[in-house]
C-alpha cells in the first residue's frame, strides 16, 4: 500500500528518540517506470514534481525509512525544532527557494549581524587591533590574484601566510591573528584550510544568508506537495545495489535493490550524496557502465565535513547583542585537542527564543564528535567559557544536546562536496552534467552554481527533468546545458 503524504512527510521529522515511521511499499504491479529516481532529497523531489506533472510515470527509490535526505528537522514534544541539515537560504538576491519560503510564511531571520572573534584561550579580540580588516585584504588579495585562471592555484592556508608575511604595514599582532582568523572559511567549505582551494575559496555572495528558524520541512514539504501523486510509485526502505544495462538495444537500465527487487526504466537519476556514492556504493554501477572522466571525479572528488551541534543552558551567559562568535583555532596545538580547530557559535536566543547555541565544527574534528557526541562539550568548554559576560560566574548547566551524525551515516558519509587544491569546478561538475546517456546524476555535487547548498540542489533536479523531458522528444537540450556552464566564469563570479 502507498504511504500517505501525510505519512511520509512527517517522517523527515526526527523526535527526541529519533523514531521515525516505517513506510510500506508502494503498490506495484509491474517492475517497470519510465523514470526511476534514486534518492529523495530535494533534487529528486523537484525532479519528480517536474515530470509527474508532464504526466511521466515516475519510480523513487530511497535507501532510509523516510524522505528529505539531507534536509531533515529534529522535533519534539518540548516544542523544539532543530535543523540537523541545511539550516540557512543562501545568496537571498537570487534565491527561489527563498521567495517560495516567503510566500509559505516561513520564519526567516538574518543571523549577519555583529561577530565576536576569541582567541582558544578565550580572550575577545578587540577591534581595535583591526586583525579582521587583515582577514578582507586578504580575501580581496585572492580574487584579484585568480583573475588570472592560468595562476597555479595554492591552498588557503599557503596564500593567507604569504600575505601576512609580505603585505606592507601588517603588525606582529595581525600577522598571528589574521591567519587564524581566516580559518573561519573552514566552517563553509568544510575541509582543513591546507586543504582547500585558494583560487575557488573565497565564496561571492548574491545576497544575505536567511536562517530558517521555523524549521526547512516547511520548505521540503511544500516542494514533495507538488509531486503528481498518482504517477509517482515512492519505495523506502529501499537501498539500492546495482545498476546495469538491460538492453542494449532499447537503451534500458536495471535496477536492483538490497531487497532483492528489480526494477526496469528508459531513464534513471542518481541523487545519491557525494559522500556514499565514493565510499558506501564503490560497486553500484555494472562494469564499463559509465565513462571514464566521471568514474575518476567520483573517485577523487573531495567531501566536506560540517558538524552541527545544538547545545541548550539553564540560561544565557554570551553576549546577547552578538549573532556569532568565533573561536579561532591553534595549528602549533596537536590535531583533536580542544582550542586546535576553529569553532563558529551561533547565537541561537534570536532564532528560537531558547537558551541556545548552535555550533559548527570542521574535520578532522568533526569526524570526532560525531563518532563520539560525549565528548562534544568537553571540547566545547575552554571557548564557552571564554564567551562568559560575567567571568566571575561559572558556566551554566547544559540541559540539551543534538549532534549530527552525516559522516557516521553510510548513506551520506559527508555533508556535501568541497573543492581541493588543484581541483576546478569544471572537470568535478561537467562528467556528472553530460552522464551516461539515460543515466542521469543530480544533487549538489552536480551543479557550478550553488555548489554544496540547496538551491543548487533544487535547480540540477530541474535540469534532469528537463533534459528527461527534451530527449524524450529527441530535442538537443543536453548539448544547451553543457555550453551554458562551458560560458560560465568558472572563478566563482
Amino acid at each position: 500500500m502507498t504511504k500517505t503524504f501525510e505519512e511520509t512527510t512527517s517522517a523527515i521529522q526526527g523526535s527526541k528518540n529519533e523514531s521515525l515511521i516505517t513506510a510500506n511499499q508502494a503498490d506495484d504491479d509491474s517492475n517497470y517506470s519510465s523514470v526511476i529516481i534514486i534518492g529523495s532529497g530535494i533534487s529528486g523531489v523537484k525532479c519528480a514534481v517536474d515530470l509527474t506533472n508532464k504526466n511521466i510515470d515516475v519510480r523513487m527509490l530511497e535507501a532510509q525509512d523516510h524522505v528529505g535526505g539531507r534536509l531533515k528537522t529534529y522535533r519534539d514534544d518540548e516544542g523544539r525544532h532543530y535543523d540537523l541539515g541545511a539550516s540557512w537560504l543562501h545568496d537571498t538576491l537570487q534565491n527561489e527557494l527563498f521567495e517560495h519560503a516567503i510566500d509559505l510564511g516561513c520564519k526567516l531571520y538574518y543571523d549577519d549581524g555583529d561577530w565576536g572573534w576569541y582567541t582558544n584561550q578565550g580572550e575577545r579580540i578587540p577591534n581595535s587591533l583591526k586583525a579582521q580588516r587583515v582577514v578582507f585584504d586578504a580575501e580581496h588579495k585572492i580574487q584579484l590574484a585568480y583573475e588570472d585562471l592560468t595562476l597555479p592555484d595554492k591552498s588557503l592556508k599557503e596564500f593567507t601566510e604569504e600575505f601576512v608575511q609580505t603585505h606592507p604595514l601588517i603588525t606582529e599582532e595581525q600577522k598571528v591573528l589574521a591567519p587564524q582568523m581566516m580559518r573561519y572559511l573552514e566552517l563553509w567549505h568544510a575541509i582543513p584550510w591546507d586543504r582547500v582551494s585558494a583560487k575557488y575559496g573565497i565564496p561571492e555572495h548574491f545576497g544575505r544568508d536567511a536562517f530558517v528558524t521555523s524549521g526547512y520541512d516547511k520548505i521540503f514539504t511544500s516542494v514533495y506537495e507538488q509531486i503528481d501523486r498518482t504517477n509517482l510509485k515512492l519505495h523506502l526502505n529501499s537501498e539500492v545495489i546495482n545498476i546495469s544495462r538491460a538492453n542494449d538495444k532499447e537503451r534500458l537500465y536495471t535496477v536492483k535493490t538490497k531487497s532483492g527487487e528489480t526494477y526496469t526504466s528508459k531513464y534513471v537519476l542518481v541523487t545519491i550524496p557525494a559522500g556514499a556514492l565514493k565510499y558506501t556504493h564503490q560497486d553500484l554501477f555494472a562494469p564499463n557502465l559509465l565513462p571514464k572522466p566521471l568514474e575518476t571525479v567520483i573517485h577523487e572528488m573531495e567531501l566536506a565535513a560540517l558538524g552541527k551541534f545544538v547545545l541548550e543552558f539553564e540560561s544565557v551567559f554570551w553576549p546577547e547583542d552578538l549573532d556569532n562568535m568565533v573561536s579561532l583555532g591553534n595549528d602549533a596545538l596537536k590535531s583533536l585537542t580542544p582550542g586546535a580547530h576553529p569553532l563558529v557559535f551561533t547565537n541561537g536566543k534570536p532564532l528560537f527564543g531558547r537558551n541556545c547555541l548552535l555550533a559548527l565544527t570542521s574535520p578532522p574534528l568533526t569526524h570526532y564528535l560525531e563518532a563520539n557526541p560525549d565528548k562534544v562539550y568537553d571540547f566545547f568548554e575552554p571557548a564557552l567559557k571564554g564567551f562568559r559576560v560575567d567571568k566571575s560566574k561559572p558556566l551554566p548547566k547544559m540541559t540539551f544536546l543534538l549532534a549530527t551524525d552525516w559522516t557516521q551515516n553510510k548513506y551520506f558519509r559527508a555533508s556535501y562536496s568541497a573543492l581541493l587544491v588543484g581541483q576546478d569546478y569544471y572537470n568535478n561538475i561537467l562528467p556528472f552534467i553530460d552522464g551516461a546517456d539515460r543515466l542521469r546524476f543530480a544533487g549538489e555535487h552536480t551543479t557550478h552554481d550553488a555548489n554544496g547548498c540547496v538551491q543548487g540542489a533544487y535547480a540540477t533536479g530541474r535540469r534532469e527533468a528537463e533534459y528527461i523531458l527534451a530527449d524524450m522528444k529527441g530535442d538537443a537540450l543536453p548539448y544547451k546545458i553543457r555550453e551554458s556552464l562551458e560560458n560560465v566564469n568558472l572563478n566563482g563570479k
